[in-house]
C-alpha cells in the first residue's frame, strides 16, 4: 500500500488512460453505429424513391388508359349524335314527302265529297243534305288523316329518340364497366 500511496499520481493518470480508452472505444462505437444508421436511413430513402417512381409509373399508365377509354367514349358518343342528326334529317324529309301526299290524299277527298252530280237528279233538297253530308264526312276523313299522320310523326320521332338514347346509355355504361388491368 506504501508503493500506491507514493504513487498515487501514476495510478492516477492510469485510471484516467483506462478511463480515456474506454472512452474513446464508446465514441468509435457511437461513430459506427452513427454511419451504420446513416446507411440504413440512405438505403430506406432509395428504396422510398423507387417505390415512389413505381407508383408514379403505374399512375401514368392508369391515367393514359383512362384518357383513351374517356376519347373513345366521346367519338362513339359523337358517333351517336351524328347518326341521330342524321336519322332526324331523313325524318323531316320523309315527314314533308307525307304531308304532300296527305294533301293530294285530301283533294282527292274533297273533290269526291264536294258534290256536283248531274243534274235533275230527284229532289234538290236531298241531293243538298246529300251533299253537306259528304263534305262534311270529307273533312273529318281529312281530320282524321291528319291525326293520324301526325300520331305516327310523333310515333317514329319518339321511337328514334329512345334508341339513340339507349345507345348513349349503352355506350356510358360500357366505359363504366370497363375492366382495369392487374
Amino acid at each position: 500500500m506504501t508503493w500506491a500511496l507514493a504513487n498515487w499520481k501514476m495510478l492516477l493518470v492510469a485510471a484516467l488512460m483506462g478511463l480515456l480508452g474506454l472512452q474513446q472505444i464508446r465514441v468509435e462505437q457511437a461513430k459506427t453505429e452513427t454511419a451504420s444508421a446513416e446507411g440504413l436511413l440512405a438505403d430506406e430513402k432509395r428504396a422510398r424513391a423507387v417505390e415512389s417512381d413505381l407508383r408514379n409509373r403505374v399512375a401514368l399508365r392508369e391515367s393514359e388508359r383512362v384518357a383513351a377509354l374517356q376519347t373513345a367514349h366521346a367519338a362513339q358518343q359523337q358517333g351517336n349524335l351524328n347518326a341521330f342528326n342524321k336519322e332526324k334529317g331523313l325524318r323531316t324529309v320523309a315527314d314533308a314527302a307525307r304531308r304532300a301526299a296527305d294533301d293530294q290524299l285530301r283533294y282527292v277527298i274533297s273533290a269526291f265529297t264536294a258534290g256536283g252530280g248531274p243534274a235533275g237528279e230527284g229532289d234538290a233538297a236531298a241531293c243538298r243534305v246529300q251533299r253537306d253530308r259528304s263534305e262534311r264526312l270529307g273533312g273529318l276523313l281529312s281530320e282524321a288523316l291528319d291525326l293520324a299522320s301526325e300520331g305516327e310523326r310523333v310515333v317514329r320521332k319518339r321511337d328514334a329518340e329512345v334508341i339513340f338514347l339507349k345507345t348513349l346509355v349503352n355506350n356510358d355504361r360500357a366505359l363504366l364497366t370497363e375492366k382495369r388491368p392487374e
